[in-house]
């Protein structure tokens, strides 16, 4: 037996192409139709996107605003609203805002308290605005 063996050749196996540098990604979808496989994308070729940044809105102060009824309220006005203790309560308008075409707000302080509740006012939209008796 000879001990001198040479190595002729040596067969390696096909190594996948790499994403060329024009295009980042591939669609593994396309080429999963075309050749029945999916080819893996190593997650270094894939760049994130960036979060797209929206200016915030700005909200408008308005003198004044109506409810679906049509009635008319100007800041100042008492309403009745839900208290935290689950009752209607009387509050009165401080401020309107409108934050979009379709949706006015009524800030609104409270003008009832009741023990052990702290109650700070709140949001209302303008179309749930219900007017508080004067009397009451």
């Amino acid at each position: 037996m000879n001990s001198n063996h040479k190595i002729l050749a040596v067969t390696r196996p096909n190594k996948p192409p790499e994403p060329s540098s024009e295009s980042p990604t591939t669609n593994t979808q396309e080429h999963s139709r075309s050749t029945g496989t999916v080819k893996h994308i190593p997650s270094r070729t894939v760049k994130p996107s960036k979060p797209i940044k929206h200016k915030p809105k700005v909200a408008v102060k308005l003198p004044q605003a109506e409810n679906s009824e049509g009635e008319v309220f100007v800041v100042g006005d008492h309403i009745l609203v839900r208290a935290p203790w689950g009752l209607w309560a009387r509050a009165e308008i401080k401020t309107f805002y409108q934050s979009s075409p379709d949706t006015v707000m009524a800030h609104f302080i409270p003008k009832e308290e009741r023990t052990n509740w702290t109650w700070m006012g709140g949001l209302i939209r303008s179309d749930l605005l219900k007017r508080a008796n004067p009397d009451s």
